[in-house]
């Protein structure tokens, strides 16, 4: 197993639910070890096994929640975009 640590800029979230909404959508990600979203900073922290995932799967599983998401950390995936139009 291939832990890593991303962080996404997470772009919608206008309230505590969309926080819920796109921590709960990170974390159900098979090999997703754990999500941690921040409303405040507009970022999200996922710990996850790339061997399961990519940054890539990342973000287009917040874009298919209606939000959109960008990497920015490394994962090999730095750059990926993603939003409700592009899914």
């Amino acid at each position: 197993m291939s832990t890593s640590r991303v962080t996404l800029d997470i772009g919608g979230m206008t309230c505590a639910s969309c926080v819920s909404t796109v921590q709960k959508t990170l974390a159900k990600l098979d090999g997703v070890e754990e999500a941690s979203v921040n409303f405040a900073t507009e970022t999200a922290s996922v710990t996850f096994d790339e061997d399961k995932l990519s940054g890539a799967d990342l973000v287009a599983a917040v874009g298919r929640a209606g939000y959109q998401a960008t990497v920015t950390g490394d994962t090999g995936a730095a750059g990926a975009r993603s939003s409700a139009a592009d899914t």
